[in-house]
C-alpha cells in the first residue's frame, strides 16, 4: 500500500505540472522526472522507516532525518505547483478563456 500510495501522489503531481493542453510530450524535463523520482523514493523510505519502527527499537531521531528529504522535497513540489498553476491562470486570462480559467482557479485553491 506504501508504494502504491506514493505512485498516486506522484501521478496526481504530474497531472498538476504538466497538463495534457500543453500539447508535446518533449516538453516535460528530464528533471522534473527525476524530482518526482526522489520524492517517490524518500517517501517509500519514510514510510519504510515508519513501519519499521513499529517492530524494532528505532531512535525518533532517526525517523525525523528520514522525514527530512520527504518535507524538502513536498516543499519544492508545493511551489512549483503554485507557480505552475500561477503561469497558466495569467495564460488562460490573456486567453480570456473562462471555463478553463475557472477550472484551473479551483485547482489551485485545491493545491
Amino acid at each position: 500500500t506504501t508504494l502504491a500510495f506514493t505512485w498516486k501522489a506522484v501521478a496526481m503531481l504530474e497531472m498538476l505540472m504538466f497538463p495534457p493542453q500543453r500539447g508535446n510530450v518533449e516538453d516535460i524535463s528530464l528533471k522534473a522526472h527525476a524530482v518526482l523520482l526522489a520524492f517517490m523514493m524518500a517517501v517509500f523510505n519514510f514510510k519504510v522507516v515508519l513501519a519499521f519502527r513499529n517492530c524494532h527499537n528505532i531512535q525518533m531521531m532517526q525517523v525525523c532525518l528520514n522525514a527530512v528529504p520527504v518535507v524538502l522535497i513536498f516543499a519544492t513540489l508545493v511551489a512549483w505547483t503554485q507557480s505552475t498553476l500561477g503561469a497558466a491562470i495569467e495564460k488562460l486570462e490573456e486567453q480570456n478563456d473562462q471555463t478553463q480559467l475557472a477550472i484551473y482557479q479551483k485547482l489551485r485553491i485545491v493545491a
